[in-house]
């Protein structure tokens, strides 16, 4: 019950958070009348803030337990992808729920009852995603507590279905320990990715370090996974928490090191083509990869660099208005008041056509101020 309590008063507070923050982003609810679960259920859809205003395809994320998770599921994305950040905007799917203990009941016997909730995922909800938001073919799919059973059932039984499985909550008792000894080397990973976490006290402590032990005896090929007990948490937290190291993890490699930044606009390019191997998606630069390395270049005096990968970013998101404020606030660091204008005027102009309400007040009056110095 107590569980129970935390969990309610942490969505309330998701809650609210992002009803403040939401902006012009699209949340949209679907209802299917599900002909597997012969049932109607609910789903909620969350597009990325550039999604109107560009031909982008994007990874979708799908979220179980969407009553509970999506709202934060949101956030969380929303935070990680934003103008100074690596990771590539998402679609946010949250599944909600009607019965868990049927859906998400998993003890690998055949008698368990999640069959057909794989089914309706894989016949259903996929589908209709896919048919009607712009994606990229790259799926994650995020379980907490009894959730993560059934994404660590997805990946070894429909592991074809997603390309990232991240558990929250997570750990296996010794039946499934068996089940998976046998199961692991049967399946053919090829660049998949693997996340499991649990709070730090608790019995799912125990299994989840006898996961991790498994998985570092059968050295899956093809499996880049990592497991980590959140110290200071307790089980509600890990559902924060674990999304949010989750999603990192995943997309680590879309943050450039500095070595490579500081070789230039070429080798950042390079970088991000070699990129291609890890994913099954082309890959596009993050407005954010772009902002935080120009920063860094002229952090370095290496002004010339830092504005060549500004009109780099420029042509590759043409509608980004933080782009051409980074490249302001360059200008404006290097004494060159005049370049400053100009650029947030085409900021402030950007963030006009998109909405961007706090954006565009920001960038209206740094253009005022350095209008006048010019």
């Amino acid at each position: 019950m107590k569980t129970l309590h935390l969990l309610a008063l942490f969505c309330l507070i998701i809650t609210g958070y992002q009803s403040f923050g939401q902006g012009n982003q699209s949340v949209k609810t679907k209802v299917f009348e599900s002909k597997i679960l012969q049932e109607k259920r609910v789903i909620s859809i969350k597009t990325p803030i550039d999604y109107a205003h560009s031909s982008q395809k994007y990874a979708v994320l799908y979220v179980l337990d969407g009553e509970w998770i999506f709202q934060y599921a949101q956030g969380v994305v929303d935070f990680l992808s934003n103008d100074l950040s690596p990771m590539p905007p998402l679609i946010v799917v949250g599944i909600h729920n009607t019965d868990r203990y049927r859906d998400m009941g998993v003890t690998y016997s055949p008698k368990d009852s999640y069959f057909k909730f794989i089914q309706f995922l894989e016949k259903e909800v996929l589908p209709y995603i896919n048919q009607n938001y712009r994606t990229n073919g790259f799926d994650l799919i995020y379980g907490w507590s009894s959730g993560s059973g059934i994404v660590s059932a997805l990946m070894n039984q429909k592991l074809d279905l997603f390309d990232a499985y991240l558990e929250g909550g997570s750990g296996i008792g010794p039946k499934t320990k068996a089940y998976l000894e046998k199961r692991i080397p049967q399946l053919k990973f090829n660049q998949k990715y693997l996340y499991a976490s649990t709070e730090g006290t608790g019995p799912r402590v125990r299994g989840l370090k006898v996961y991790q032990e498994l998985l570092k005896n059968l050295n899956p090929k093809g499996l880049r996974w990592k497991m980590e007990v959140l110290k200071g948490s307790n089980h509600v937290g890990a559902l924060a928490q674990g999304l949010h190291n989750g999603l990192r993890f995943i997309f680590q490699d879309f943050l450039i090191p500095e070595t490579i930044i500081l070789k230039g606009l070429e080798a950042m390019k390079a970088y991000y083509k070699n990129l291609d191997q890890q994913f099954s998606f082309s890959l596009k630069m993050p407005v954010g990869v772009i902002n935080e390395s120009a920063f860094t270049l002229s952090y370095s005096k290496r002004l010339d660099e830092a504005i060549k990968v500004l009109n780099y970013g420029m042509k590759v998101h043409p509608k980004s208005p933080t782009i051409a404020g980074v490249l302001a606030e360059i200008y404006a660091d290097h004494n060159k008041p005049k370049l400053a204008a100009k650029y947030y005027k085409q900021a402030q102009q950007k963030a006009s056509a998109q909405n961007r309400l706090a954006l565009m007040l920001k960038y209206e009056a740094l253009y005022k101020k350095y209008q006048k110095l010019k």
